[in-house]
């Protein structure tokens, strides 16, 4: 049985950064974990990561390192020792993220992973910041948007316009 991939989007702008958005992708795998999912978490945030940063492995090769063909598998996915989740860190700061999330090699490496886990996250920048992060959303067999109460700045009727598009448009592609 395939694995689910849920891609966890911040809907914030870059000010809310470090607040705790990448906690909650860090909750929900580890969570997953304890109850036994066999889970992988991607910091999909080339641009400014954290996620790694939380586990001690933001200077580590990782997730844009790999999609260049400058490091394996076997070199960028971690253990996170309290949970047994495994995570790729966003490796090296891309330049070009968008490039990335939409090539090959990210379509092949979803594919590996959701062979060997039973649910992978996709941890992403901020939902109006980046065009990657809708990029990576469309990877996604789900979404989540993650919202800080009377924190986050949105223009609500074009994000909201934008996840009601993405939900019409997943809801007609499935059988």
């Amino acid at each position: 049985m395939g694995g689910r991939r849920l891609s966890a989007r911040r809907g914030g702008d870059r000010g809310a950064a470090g607040r705790g958005q990448d906690s909650v992708t860090l909750a929900l795998a580890r969570v997953a974990a304890h109850g036994g999912e066999r889970v992988c978490v991607l910091d999909c945030d080339v641009r400014q990561p954290a996620f790694g940063r939380l586990l001690d492995a933001d200077s580590e090769l990782g997730l844009s390192d790999l999609l260049m063909g400058q490091a394996t598998d076997a070199q960028v996915i971690r253990q996170d020792t309290l949970s047994g989740m495994r995570f790729i860190a966003a490796g090296t700061v891309s330049a070009m993220p968008s490039i990335c999330s939409q090539s090959a090699a990210m379509v092949g490496l979803l594919a590996r992973l959701r062979d060997q886990f039973d649910l992978v996250l996709l941890d992403a920048a901020p939902a109006q910041a980046m065009t990657d992060t809708r990029i990576i959303a469309g990877l996604a067999d789900a979404t989540l948007l993650c919202l800080r109460w009377n924190a986050t700045r949105l223009a609500l009727p074009s994000t909201r316009s934008r996840c009601s598009a993405r939900l019409a448009q997943m809801s007609s592609a499935s059988p």
